[in-house]
């Protein structure tokens, strides 16, 4: 580890070398003119940025309606359509490089956490043939915002559903009448990012994996550290605030 002075703290964090690259490089890409390198074919980071402008980019000051008993973040304001953007999260290479395989097939896609629903129209475009299932505790935003998605061009493959899911409470028991056989593909967590969100998640959602699938968790560092041995076994890679996990027999597209 390498210990790095906080000036605004007044003392010194522990922070990865890891992390100090990723940082060193998302700072590059704020200040390059060009962030992502102009390629237009579906899935790549190009593409996905495109997709996140064209259904509204930002997402500010986005209220909780709705939310778990046990949580204490009832009255947040939210923000999202900020995942692939270079100037933020700038997660669109992490994006391209785990789902590249999986273009072109028919996959079952799980979001959870989908605010107002700018993620999933970019899913459906992308998974064209696919099954795309939003979950979230409050699917109000996502609906009120759906008029606008579709005036620019979103969802015309009519494939994605929508589900309500509380990442805090057992809800395994209710994704069995709604994926029944079905098998996940992709499963991406945008939720509440704390850890007891993290492993519950989880948890429910293992069971419905497929052979070959990626499970992508946003915002949170320690997401794999989270899971602890709850992925042994299973391959990983974090990239400062995303995480991936995937079947050991994949690991080697990513070395």
């Amino acid at each position: 580890m390498i210990y790095v002075q906080v000036p605004f703290l007044g003392r010194p964090v522990c922070i990865s070398r890891r992390t100090i690259i990723a940082r060193f490089w998302k700072t590059v890409r704020l200040i390059s003119p060009g962030a992502y390198p102009k390629n237009q074919t579906p899935g790549t980071a190009h593409w996905l940025f495109e997709k996140e402008n064209t259904y509204g980019g930002i997402q500010k000051g986005v209220r909780t309606r709705v939310a778990s008993s046990i949580d204490h973040h009832t009255f947040e304001k939210n923000r999202g359509g900020d995942r692939m953007n270079p100037r933020y999260h700038a997660y669109a290479p992490f994006y391209e490089r785990h789902l590249q395989r999986f273009v072109s097939m028919e996959v079952v896609l799980a979001e959870v956490g989908i605010l107002r629903g700018n993620g999933l129209a970019i899913w459906s475009d992308l998974f064209p043939n696919g099954r795309i299932l939003g979950f979230d505790i409050d699917t109000s935003h996502a609906q009120d915002n759906e008029p606008f998605l579709k005036s620019v061009g979103a969802f015309s493959n009519d494939n994605v559903e929508l589900h309500t899911f509380d990442q805090l409470s057992s809800d395994a028991e209710y994704l069995e009448p709604v994926l029944q056989n079905t098998k996940i593909n992709i499963l991406i967590d945008d939720g509440l990012h704390s850890p007891e969100s993290i492993i519950r998640t989880f948890h429910a959602f293992k069971p419905y994996l497929a052979d070959d699938f990626v499970y992508i968790i946003e915002d949170n560092p320690n997401a794999l550290t989270c899971l602890g041995k709850d992925i042994d076994g299973y391959a990983s890679e974090r990239v400062d605030e995303i995480s991936a996990v995937f079947p050991p027999e994949q690991e080697g597209l990513f070395s």
